[in-house]
This record gives C-alpha cells, sequence and structure tokens, in this order.
C-alpha cells in the first residue's frame, strides 16, 4: 500500500508550523520593543528615545541633553550604547528588562538603584513645569586604584525654563582640602571659561558675591571654585543659594540651588 505522503513530506510543514506559532507567541523582537520615548519615574522631564536607526538620544523636556549614542541589544537582558561626540567610541552596556510593553527598567550599575521607566509620547512635554532643586545627595567612592575612598555631595539645581539643570558638587579625599565645583553634565550650553572666570552667588536674602572659578583640567563642563574655605561656611549656613556662571552664547543664566542641611564632612 502507497500513501500520498512520506514522512519526511509531512514533517517538513509541521516544523514550519510550530516556528510560526513560537514566533508569534514571543511578539516583537526585543529592539522593535524598545523603540519609542521614555520617560523616568519621578522626573518625567528627563528621557530617553530610542529610534529606529539605531540612535538614541537623551533629552530634558525636548533638548538634547546629552551625548548621543548608537544602541544596540547584546545578549538577553544587556543594552549597548555607543556614544558619539565628545565621549566617541565609549562603549557601555547596561542591564535592562521589559516589565511590561510599556514599563522598562534600566539597571545602571551595582551601586546604583534601578531606574524605571514608562513609555509615553512627546506630546504635551512642554507644559512640563521645571523640576525643583534636588536636596543634597551623598556617596563614597574609591578613585583610580586607591584604596583612600573619596567623599562627595551633590546638589542638583532646579530646571531653567529650558529644561537645564547643573550640579554644586563638593568633594573630600582622605585628609585633602574639600574641592567645590559646578558641573554642567546636564546643562544644554557649555560654559563659557577659558582660563578664569567668576560667578556671582546670592545666599538666602543676603548680598550677591563674586567668586573666581577655574576650568578643572580640560573639561569645560566643570568648574572649580578657588576660595573653597570660605564658600563652604556659607554652603553650611544657608538655605538656599542662587548662582549666575557664564555659558556660551550671549549671557550668564541663573541657577537656584536647594543648600540646607548639608553635612560635611
Amino acid at each position: 500500500m502507497t500513501f500520498p505522503f512520506s514522512p519526511s513530506s509531512v514533517r517538513f510543514p509541521i516544523v514550519v508550523a510550530i516556528v510560526a506559532v513560537l514566533l508569534s507567541a514571543c511578539g516583537k523582537p526585543p529592539t522593535e520593543k524598545l523603540q519609542g520615548v521614555w520617560f523616568q519615574e519621578g522626573s518625567l522631564s528627563r528621557s530617553i528615545e530610542f529610534k529606529s536607526d539605531g540612535t538614541a538620544v537623551l533629552r530634558v523636556r525636548k533638548a538634547i541633553d546629552g551625548p548621543i549614542a548608537h544602541w544596540t541589544i547584546v545578549g538577553k537582558d544587556k543594552l549597548q550604547l555607543t556614544f558619539d561626540g565628545p565621549a566617541k567610541d565609549a562603549v557601555r552596556v547596561i542591564g535592562f528588562s521589559l516589565d511590561g510593553p510599556d514599563a522598562l527598567t534600566l539597571h545602571v550599575s551595582d551601586t546604583q538603584a534601578p531606574a524605571k521607566y514608562k513609555r509615553l509620547s512627546l506630546d504635551g512635554l512642554a507644559t512640563l513645569p521645571p523640576a525643583p532643586p534636588q536636596p543634597w545627595v551623598y556617596k563614597d567612592q574609591a578613585r583610580d586604584a586607591s584604596t583612600i575612598l573619596e567623599r562627595i555631595a551633590t546638589s542638583t539645581s532646579g530646571e531653567t525654563n529650558d529644561g537645564a539643570t547643573i550640579d554644586l558638587t563638593i568633594r573630600r579625599r582622605g585628609a585633602d582640602e574639600s574641592i567645590i565645583a559646578l558641573e554642567a553634565a546636564r546643562a544644554l550650553q557649555p560654559f563659557a571659561c577659558a582660563a578664569t572666570c567668576e560667578a556671582v552667588a546670592r545666599f538666602d536674602d543676603l548680598a550677591p558675591q563674586r567668586y573666581r572659578l577655574a576650568p578643572l583640567g580640560n573639561s569645560p563642563s566643570t568648574l572649580v571654585f578657588t576660595d573653597a574655605a570660605g564658600l563652604l561656611e556659607k554652603l553650611k549656613a544657608s538655605k538656599r543659594v542662587v548662582v549666575e556662571v557664564p555659558f556660551a552664547g550671549p549671557a550668564s543664566r541663573q541657577f537656584t540651588f536647594e543648600t540646607a542641611d548639608l553635612r560635611w564632612p
């Protein structure tokens, strides 16, 4: 007796059908699932957009807030970012997990809490109110191969109307003197300070005072106060400080910091 189909001829369409069912059950590939605009929970003015062309854009409101990166998925739950601009060729691999169609968690490092994001639209982003100044955040970290920890206190300014912020940082390594600096990593423009420049600071309701600043090394995004000792005492005694600092462009810009309850060193 003969059969119209041999076992081998039947096997192939069955395998194809099974693969099709599995693919449909898995849904979109991870690269498609990540595409879109994701807003960080608790800070909806900050977002990251994964584009279909393989680029990722960091934003404060609708302004680019950092280097543009090229993104790709490596492994099951790893996201590789290769940066452009000043950080060109810098590669960073971070963990991620899709907790739902519109929920994303980024595991930046073992020392930082996971950052949770929600998928939203850019529509209406400009109507978000500026984020207020943030209180002091403290951390201890080792620098280079040294076993001596560096103590760091950071106060992030409130947002300007276009979403820019800068950080006021205090650093102390071991028994060294404290270093106080302004860091513009999240500003929309770089500082305008070649060798030295001036900033104007107003503590609470006191009269404004001028302070000398100098770039840290070759970094245009970090300015160090040259009179850290006198400034540190004023920071400890104040609740709020408004700093006007020169930026690239036609004018200086003002940033407000909450400085109450500084614990230092």
